[in-house]
């Protein structure tokens, strides 16, 4: 295990031009963070608060990251 980073700013990039639903959640930051945890293992922290990231921005991002070759981990969600 080497650690946890953000990978937010990566996801983000990724479906700027490719899926306008996923970016403009994104760029709202409806999402808190997408963490990598080691290697290859991502989980997520969001907001409970509010609106919150849909099931669809959520499991768009999902697809994207297992199809990378990352495993699931799980959410945390988080209360401001």
């Amino acid at each position: 295990m080497k650690g946890c980073v953000s990978i937010y700013g990566d996801v983000y990039r990724y479906f700027e031009g490719k899926n306008k639903t996923v970016f403009n959640a994104l760029a709202r930051e409806d999402l808190y963070d997408i963490i990598l945890d080691g290697e290859d293992v991502f989980w997520f922290e969001y907001y409970t608060y509010g609106k919150g990231v849909s099931d669809y921005v959520h499991r768009k991002i999902k697809e994207y990251l297992i199809s990378q070759g990352y495993r699931y981990l799980y959410d945390i969600p988080l209360r401001y």
